[in-house]
């Protein structure tokens, strides 16, 4: 006998894969088919003999159900689909599809088909499929796209063998003009052949991880679907598609450790939500409520008061921008009822992120004399109206630092290297324009060295980054929460990401009494998130770069330690000062040119002279940031593309002169290697 000999433990009576829920309870629906023994699911794997290989349970329910497929359709050998690991692996999605298909499955399916994916859907004509596939694009978090259909077609083949859109998912919403019409279980004949299915990651693929490491989830454990609230933070819009994000929550307990283990699990499945996107405060969301959820059931949290309410972007977030796109025709899933497609979960999961790339000093390295380090700082602390330049000049910050910097980089094995940014202007209700594009520029050579960037702000900060940094690029949302909270997601980002390196480039960091304060000393730490937890965390283990311009920012710590701030320049260094160290800091006129000054070092120090982003490029960049909202630190106007108070020209020519020392010294290597070699 071809197939895996192994005992299973059948409950008479037990729910197929998950109940019909009605308005007053929740109650078992049998059918004929449900009701036959060795069809219902198994409850329980044996196997003493060790008959299965590796002790598999897993694959042994999954070749059961293949097997049952195949009765269900009439073969009547299980050797017609075979018994390898790659045929095998689809059965449980198939199964399940098929329950469904019948009409024996028809409630929320969180929890059913272990190891599954499951997606969102949203069906719409034609004529929207470019501006609702640019709307997932442009919001990443909510709507991460995992298969766009054909016109037409019902099918979805890299989702699953026999998908159909029509007839696979237990519960569908048919909006007209943007008015849910109705909800049904079946849409074949509501189908048309200008019909595109999108299908979006969902959270119900990184649930089994946390069950899997004793994060409880009672939503689950109750058979309730999961709560779903819309929140007071905007999408980015595209064509007629607009609205607030949607969020689903997850309650977890602080005193076992469960909401930095839900961090560190979810950071490495950004295909499907990724971390979370707020911890702790309802309200700062916009949720008056939390046991008056916009969809799913409520939690009940009063049953259990020592619970912190965890928040994910969520794949309900489209159902929101097509009631307001007010398409005339839209059919998506009912909430919580996905499709369930033949993806493994892990598929869906970055590698255990303990990323090594090349051996530490693998990376080329080219000597860098002093002239040319110097030169570097000359071009980064011109026009300096801070005091920069007095911390260069006593020796307080060395002249050679961004080829330290560079030198600190390039040790370091190829990685994630997270980078933080994003500085909110109270005064202006918008981050300013200083940061995001020198991280962006500094980010894209890091990318070409081998490393993975990975951009971390917070929700005021979040769109620019995002515009700077592109829709391939991974930007994290770093909650505004309590210090508690805030030291939880920390250290579950850095055990999830396991990082190399961590960079700041323009982040407040805190001051002495805890508080973040502009240059004014204006506290605005209800509008920056304790990222420097980050640093905090990670000091002694994990090497840091922090790139300033005037003393409040994550980085300077040691000047503040040692009165360096504002003892260098009484005069000029005003900025409350920032405690938080780094192990490199990096001054410049700008924290924009800071970061400009690193990849021209790198570029020096590799022999890569495209390390160092375009003079046009690096305008596009500050464009970029103006366009998605962001204002000039100095003087607050909108729509003005300017750093700092400085115009295109002063930032091109930054760019300008650091091309040419880059240039200049490389040709200067190249000419020396040829003299020596016919010598």
């Amino acid at each position: 006998m071809s197939g895996i000999i192994a005992i299973g433990v059948v409950a008479v009576g037990a729910r197929l894969l998950w109940s019909r829920k009605t308005s007053s309870s929740s109650k078992v629906t049998v059918h004929a088919f449900e009701n036959e023994l060795g069809v219902q699911p198994l409850v329980g794997f044996w196997d003493p003999a060790g008959f299965t290989p590796h002790g598999d349970s897993r694959g042994c329910f999954r070749r059961r159900f293949c097997r049952l497929r195949c009765l269900e359709r009439g073969f009547t050998s299980a050797a017609m689909v075979g018994d390898g690991d790659a045929q095998s692996s689809a059965s449980v999605g198939l199964a399940a599809r098929i329950l469904i298909r019948k009409g024996a499955a028809h409630g929320p399916t969180a929890g059913s088909a272990p190891g599954c994916v499951q997606g969102n859907i949203v069906i719409l004509p034609q004529q929207y499929a470019d501006d609702f596939k640019r709307y997932c694009d442009l919001n990443p978090q909510p709507c991460p796209l995992l298969a766009m259909s054909a016109p037409g077609d019902p099918s979805l083949p890299s989702l699953g063998v026999d998908i159909d859109i029509r007839t696979d998912v237990p519960k569908y919403r048919v909006f007209r003009d943007g008015i849910m019409d109705t909800e049904v279980e079946n849409i074949t004949d509501l189908w048309r052949q200008d019909l595109v299915t999108f299908v979006l990651g969902c959270s119900f693929s990184f649930e089994q991880a946390l069950m899997q490491s004793n994060v409880g989830l009672r939503y689950v454990e109750n058979h309730r679907n999961v709560p779903m609230y819309v929140t007071n933070c905007e999408t980015k819009p595209s064509g007629l598609f607009s609205g607030k994000m949607v969020v689903s929550m997850r309650d977890l307990r602080m005193d076992q450790g469960e909401v930095k283990k839900a961090v560190e699990i979810t950071s490495r499945f950004p295909r499907v939500h990724g971390s979370p996107v707020h911890i702790g405060d309802a309200s700062s969301l916009g949720i008056a409520d939390l046991e008056a959820p916009n969809f799913g059931d409520a939690p009940k949290m009063a049953e259990e008061s020592d619970r912190v309410p965890v928040f994910w972007a969520c794949g309900v977030t489209p159902q929101v921008a097509i009631e307001n796109a007010k398409v005339p025709f839209v059919i998506t899933h009912s909430p919580g009822h996905m499709l369930i497609t033949d993806l493994d979960n892990s598929d869906m999961q970055t590698s255990p992120l303990d990323l090594t790339g090349s051996a530490p000093g693998a990376h080329g390295v080219v000597p860098m004399d002093p002239s040319a380090q110097q030169g570097i700082m000359n071009v980064l602390l011109d026009g300096d109206i801070r005091g920069m330049r007095a911390l260069v000049e006593k020796g307080h910050v060395p002249n050679t630092c961004c080829g330290d910097a560079a030198d600190l980089i390039l040790s370091r094995s190829s990685g994630i290297c997270l980078i933080v940014t994003g500085f909110y202007i109270q005064a202006a209700e918008s981050p300013e324009t200083d940061g995001p594009p020198g991280a962006v520029a500094l980010g894209r050579a890091l990318g070409r060295l081998g490393f993975t960037p990975v951009y971390v702000t917070d929700r005021f900060s979040h769109d620019v980054v995002a515009a700077c940094a592109g829709t391939e690029a991974r930007v994290i949302v770093f909650p505004v929460t309590s210090p508690e909270l805030s030291r939880e997601f920390a250290q579950g980002l850095l055990d999830g990401l396991k990082p190399s390196l961590l960079i700041a480039i323009e982040r407040a960091g805190r001051g002495a009494d805890g508080q973040y304060r502009n240059m004014k000393g204006v506290n605005f730490s209800d509008y920056n998130a304790q990222i420097d937890e980050l640093f905090e965390l990670a000091h002694g283990e994990i090497p840091s770069i922090g790139i300033a311009d005037g003393g409040n920012e994550i980085g300077c710590g040691d000047l503040t330690a040692s009165g360096a701030i504002p003892g260098a320049d009484p005069e000029n260094l005003k900025s409350p000062p920032c405690v938080t160290r780094t192990t490199q800091l990096v001054v410049a006129g700008a924290s924009n040119w800071g970061g400009f000054g690193i990849a021209a070092a790198l570029a020096m120090r590799s022999g890569c002279r495209d390390l160092l982003v375009s003079t046009a490029d690096g305008w596009e960049l500050v464009q970029k940031a103006v366009d998605a909202g962001a204002v000039d630190g100095i003087l607050h106007t909108p729509g003005l593309a300017s750093v700092d108070g400085r115009g295109e020209d002063a930032n091109s020519s930054c760019l300008e002169r650091l091309h040419d020392l880059v240039d200049r010294y490389l040709t200067s290597l190249s000419c020396k290697g040829a003299v020596a070699a016919a010598a």
